[in-house]
């Protein structure tokens, strides 16, 4: 029964079906009394009421169901602005207008965010401004945290946007940022460690002898130019990788791999990682010989 209204949109009885819901194609029941919504609209979001008639002597059961209608967003993940949908982690260098905003776009019901910032004993809250626009029947949240909260941290800091868990909206409720500060840090004075290495060998440079959770690998090809990121992962209860350059490989506990080295793989290399507590840095010079 449609309790708006009250009067039956449909009805079973005697093994025949009938009501406007029914001719219409709308819905359909089966012989137990299950409503079937042929195409769920988000008008069909309320209260549903079934009257069950037992016998003509027995008052009749009622069953009452509440039905809530879920939209997904395109994205199957929180977008973080100014971040590719195709990568996994969002590596961002830190700048004095940097501003982190996490978005879920034009769902329903609304989707609560927040920002947390990741060390290895917990994910703590962090201070967001939070907005939602309501677009018809769907909604479209934002979460910001601005530049002076992403200033205190370490050298690679890990930030999480998270959703509230609705169910259905999303099958991955999180995601990735990374940003890197070493705006106090001078890499000058970091003394490169050299590696010659023989060409066609396996190169491998280590990135920490302590525990890292997250890290980036980034390579210079002259003394002039700026580091570029080759590669950045996560490595918390599942390993998250995101390669800018296909010829390197990650290996455990942050190893960058080279199978077969060669001389377009001389340069300076330098890793960054971190688990919120500790940073660590190291930079190579690597010399391929045997050219």
């Amino acid at each position: 029964m449609d309790t708006l209204h009250n009067e039956p949109f449909l009805s079973y009885s005697d093994s025949e079906k009938s009501g406007e819901g029914y001719i219409s194609k709308e819905f359909d029941i089966y012989q137990n009394g299950s409503l079937i919504i042929s195409r769920v609209r988000t008008t069909h979001e309320g209260l549903f009421t079934a009257i069950i008639f037992y016998s003509k002597t027995e008052d009749p059961v009622y069953y009452y169901v509440r039905v809530k209608t879920i939209v997904k967003p395109l994205d199957p993940f929180p977008e973080i602005d100014n971040c590719s949908l195709q990568l996994a982690i969002c590596l961002q260098p830190f700048r004095k207008t940097l501003r982190l905003t996490c978005v879920v776009r034009n769902a329903r019901p609304e989707v609560p965010l927040g920002w947390k910032v990741v060390s290895a004993f917990e994910k703590r809250n962090m201070s967001s401004h939070l907005s939602v626009i309501r677009n018809n029947t769907v909604f479209t949240s934002f979460a910001t945290v601005s530049q002076h909260s992403l200033s205190n941290f370490s050298l690679l800091s890990l930030f999480v946007c998270e959703t509230n868990s609705v169910p259905g909206v999303y099958d991955k409720h999180e995601s990735l940022v990374l940003v890197q500060n070493d705006t106090h840090f001078n890499v000058k004075a970091l003394e490169p460690i050299a590696i010659y290495i023989q060409q066609h060998s396996p190169l491998k440079l280590n990135c920490s002898k302590n525990d890292i959770l997250w890290l980036v690998w980034e390579r210079r090809y002259g003394t002039g130019d700026e580091f570029q990121p080759l590669l950045s992962a996560v490595l918390l209860d599942s390993t998250v990788v995101d390669k800018y350059d296909g010829g390197y490989e990650l290996y455990e506990e942050g190893t960058l791999v080279v199978k077969d080295a060669a001389t377009k793989n001389e340069g300076t290399y330098k890793c960054v990682g971190s688990d919120g507590i500790k940073d660590t840095i190291v930079i190579y010079e690597v010399v391929v010989y045997g050219k």
